[in-house]
């Protein structure tokens, strides 16, 4: 393998094991497209470099649930007992989206008086959780015949699914959908390096990341003003609200307690 997608969890990870190659930066002329939140740098230069994103959003079946909500408390709601399919992974979403609908944000999970408490309040949706998903087949399954009315969801795959002709609705909650991205890292065996810069340059021009957008349906990752998306594809590739950035210090500092946390609350 010359070239993987990795979540920054795992960059993180593969870099203190030294599994990445640095890149020569200056190989890599469209860089710059790039925000620097995207851009994993060390000591020993940049080891990886934004891909490609995703939104976690609310999904709907409109056929059960009409009209659509507009906020991350809807999953609360009272009336939605053994509704909904959510992120079962102490590592995935649902720290975001109840820090923020709850709380003051996602900074809170970088302690863990403040991650404790955010599981508190996610106990609340027990009731309303009919399956805790850990695999992305294991929801689109329960969404495509029916055993869930929604939950939490990658925005691109539910529009996929829809094109598909599956009932479904995409719900940007005014909280924002929470974001994530993955980057490419090259090993550190690969020697197909020149191979990887003009590759990886390639992939942050525009024609690249409207060609994502447009046909992926995942938010591109390089500066707006440098594409141009028509309305539809737009509307689906962007947030009307700011999104909720994935806490990724928190992963780093406390990820097996974010975990262990959140498995006690699911069997308690």
């Amino acid at each position: 393998m010359d070239l993987c997608i990795s979540a920054p969890v795992d960059v993180m990870r593969g870099n203190a094991a030294g599994l990445w190659r640095a890149y020569d930066a200056a190989q890599i002329s469209n860089l710059s497209n790039l925000p620097n939140s995207y851009v994993t740098r060390t000591p020993d230069g940049v080891v990886a470099v934004g891909a490609i994103g995703w939104f976690f959003t609310m999904v709907t079946n409109p056929q059960t649930i009409s009209p659509n909500p507009t906020s991350w408390t809807e999953l609360w709601a009272p009336g939605r007992r053994n509704a909904w399919g959510l992120a079962g992974t102490g590592s995935g979403p649902m720290y975001e989206v109840t820090a923020a609908t709850y709380f003051d944000g996602p900074e809170m999970l970088n302690t863990q008086e403040g991650i404790r408490a955010c599981v508190e309040k996610m106990a609340g949706l027990k009731p309303n959780t009919r399956l805790w998903w850990e695999s992305e087949g294991t929801m689109q399954t329960a969404l495509e015949n029916g055993e869930v009315q929604g939950g939490v969801y990658f925005a691109d795959v539910a529009e996929t699914l829809i094109q598909s002709g599956a009932p479904l609705e995409v719900v940007f909650p005014q909280e924002g959908p929470v974001i994530d991205f993955g980057s490419w890292c090259q090993p550190s065996a690969s020697t197909k390096t020149a191979e990887a810069h003009e590759f990886i340059n390639f992939m942050l021009t525009p024609q690249a990341q409207n060609l994502i957008a447009s046909r992926m349906n995942a938010p591109p990752l390089i500066r707006a003003d440098l594409l141009s998306l028509d309305d539809t594809v737009r509307a689906k590739v962007t947030s009307p609200t700011t999104p909720i950035t994935t806490n990724i210090e928190a992963r780093r500092l406390h990820m097996d307690f974010m975990v262990q946390e959140f498995s006690k609350m699911l069997a308690s």
